[in-house]
């Protein structure tokens, strides 16, 4: 199940990340986050699996690709802050 965010400050990072990952083999979504996730009106975000989540920070680590912060869904709108 996807359902983690990785949230990106603009389209352009978060396709960039989208890229990164898809060249590792991970599969994700460029997705707009909720307004309370948001924190202002050109980010977006990547949809990943939350066993993925790990792996797909250090790929932008790597990549030089900088991740704002990470959330898992936890049902029903609401998010709970993760480190990556």
């Amino acid at each position: 199940m996807y359902n983690c965010l990785i949230m990106q400050r603009s389209v352009t990072y978060a396709r960039k990340s989208q890229k990164a990952l898809s060249s590792c083999g991970i599969t994700s979504y460029v997705v707009r986050p909720p307004l309370a996730l948001s924190s202002g009106e050109c980010a977006h975000a990547l949809k990943v699996k939350e066993r993925d989540l790990r792996e797909c920070a250090a790929i932008l680590r790597q990549s030089a690709i900088p991740a704002a912060k990470a959330y898992i869904d936890l049902s029903g709108n609401r998010y709970r802050e993760v480190l990556i």
